[in-house]
């Protein structure tokens, strides 16, 4: 990814095939909890909770005039690198403490909703977002560091791709125990 349009085409592609996998499954199916791992929904919500804090970080850091914040280097882009490489791959990760544990409250529908609500409120973000902060490290991931903004919309379409694989090793879960 070059740019942030491509970047946010990117989550957006990654949340329609999360999204078009879980149309397919039951409402049985999603609520399928594996031995020791999350079900469906919590990976939905897990991957939401994500986005929300996410944003949430940005809007704050980009108070901030952009000469205030870092540039990125070559530093940072390694580890925004480095850090889509390691979400993309199958290999299984322990979420960072940062992030509240899903609840599994909530429905296919409502998660799905809110998810809709979220983008819009990011894509707006970033879509009105000073090109000023385009290569500043706007956003600092709890287990890689200082990231540019790029690499954290790559980071978030990455970690759907993610979660794609722990949705593959749940239904396979499910069909052994068939």
């Amino acid at each position: 990814m070059e740019n942030r349009i491509d970047a946010l085409q990117e989550m957006d592609a990654e949340k329609k095939r999360f999204i078009d996998e879980l149309k397919t499954w039951t409402v049985e199916e999603r609520s399928f909890h594996p031995a020791g791992g999350w079900n469906a929904l919590q990976i939905m919500e897990h991957i939401i909770t994500s986005e929300v804090g996410t944003l949430g970080y940005l809007k704050k850091k980009t108070q901030a005039p952009a000469d205030d914040i870092p540039s990125e280097d070559a530093e940072s882009t390694s580890r925004g690198v480095g850090l889509v490489a390691a979400l993309k791959s199958d290999r299984q990760w322990q979420a960072p403490n940062v992030l509240q544990g899903p609840t599994g409250t909530h429905s296919y529908d409502a998660l799905a909703a809110h998810w809709e609500a979220t983008r819009e409120d990011f894509f707006g973000f970033i879509e009105d977002l000073s090109a000023a902060y385009d290569h500043r490290q706007v956003f600092n991931h709890p287990i890689a560091g200082r990231i540019g903004l790029v690499h954290t919309l790559g980071f978030l379409a990455a970690h759907i791709t993610h979660h794609m694989h722990q949705l593959e090793r749940v239904k396979k879960a499910m069909n052994a125990k068939v």
